[in-house]
């Protein structure tokens, strides 16, 4: 599901991972299948990577396809290339490592 760029929301706030769905209007089982990295898909921490199944190439495009987003999402999304998402999830980044 990931496309180049990959879509991400940096945690900033603990918060569960269902209301995550629910803020960007998400199937949670969508969310769920590209967070398989997370140690815990219930409840996200500071500094977690959560990836997005967003398809667009950049955030005109996405607001174009999201046009039901209210603007503060935008702000939270960020798109990484594929080899950041590959660093992520296999705990190259200190977020993810320091939890393993």
């Amino acid at each position: 599901m990931l496309s180049d760029p990959v879509w991400i929301h940096r945690v900033s706030s603990e918060q569960l991972f269902n209301d995550l769905a629910l803020d960007f209007r998400l199937k949670p089982a969508d969310l769920y299948q590209d967070n398989l990295h997370l140690m815990n898909r219930h409840k996200v921490e500071p500094g977690d990577v959560v990836f997005l199944p967003l398809a667009g190439r950049n955030k005109s495009d996405l607001r174009r396809r999201y046009a039901d987003w209210p603007e503060a999402l935008f702000q939270r999304v960020e798109g990484i290339s594929e080899w950041e998402a590959t660093y992520v999830q296999t705990g190259g980044s200190s977020a993810t490592s320091q939890k393993r």
